[in-house]
């Protein structure tokens, strides 16, 4: 028996291991990606500084560094079409950040195009709040001493986006749904550099940011796999519990399913699951 750490899985080589199972789950029926890049304009952005000497009005500033930083990231659809109808359903939000949208009220005309489905205009309006803090380095050219800044910066883009999908048929019990995961990345690029009159580094400039988005329709489906059994994860920080003092982690019924002669062979190593 050999014990995979990266995917913590029995990989034995006993045939009588092996097993056939039926498992639920999501299947792509179609995906694209989509990119885009927004800008969003800082005017008299006030940030805090950590300098050398203290600054005064009339230094000449210069940036070497900057780093720009999503502290908070949230997508709200204003509005989904479809092929011309706006949906009501409200999106829910999976873990992992994906979200889900229902379209089984959607009124398609069921046009099979080359056994593909029918084919899905997709239009939303996203609405995006976000927190982002920019750190910025540099230096004082008069005075050769260096500077640190930082503000958090907090604010709303509002964009189209436009994508064409093919949806299965509607008439199942299984319904297909709209999947979508997104992220972002951001820049800051400073534009103006005024330090006034209390000492303070007031800077306007442009956050760049670079959204990428992946969606998909998705149909729940039951597929058949090969097992060798559920996974095995090592254990860690037993104390004085016998092995078979825990309680179990996933009903028996299901545990007994992945049971075999070759069990008979191998000691308990408290990496059991049964």
């Amino acid at each position: 028996m050999s014990y995979n750490k990266k995917c913590d899985c029995n990989t034995s080589d006993c045939i009588d291991k092996i097993k056939t199972e039926c498992i639920a789950v999501n299947k792509v029926f179609d995906s694209t990606i989509f990119k885009t890049q927004k800008d969003f304009e800082v005017c008299d952005q006030k940030f805090d500084i950590i300098v050398d000497k203290c600054l005064k009005p009339g230094d000449c500033l210069k940036i070497e560094k900057e780093k720009c930083k999503i502290e908070k990231f949230k997508i709200t659809k204003v509005t989904t079409i479809i092929n011309g109808e706006t949906l009501s359903s409200t999106p829910i939000k999976q873990p992992g950040g994906i979200i889900d949208i229902d379209i089984s009220d959607l009124d398609l005309d069921n046009k099979d195009c080359n056994k593909k489905g029918t084919e899905a205009n997709i239009t939303q309006k996203i609405k995006v709040n976000f927190e982002v803090k920019v750190t910025l380095k540099g230096k004082v050219l008069n005075s050769d001493s260096h500077f640190k800044a930082r503000a958090k910066i907090k604010g709303s883009i509002t964009f189209p986006v436009a994508v064409n999908l093919f949806i299965p048929s509607l008439d199942s019990a299984a319904k297909p749904f709209l999947s979508e995961l997104c992220n972002a990345s951001c820049k800051f690029t400073p534009c103006k550099l005024i330090v006034n009159n209390s000492c303070n580094l007031i800077l306007d400039g442009v956050l760049t940011f670079c959204f990428i988005c992946e969606k998909k329709v998705k149909v729940p489906v039951q597929i058949c796999v090969l097992t060798t059994g559920l996974c095995q994860p090592k254990t860690e920080n037993q104390i004085i519990c016998d092995c078979y003092d825990f309680p179990k982690l996933f009903p028996k019924e299901i545990v007994n399913q992945f049971k075999s002669d070759c069990d008979l062979d191998f000691d308990c190593d408290c990496n059991c699951i049964d």
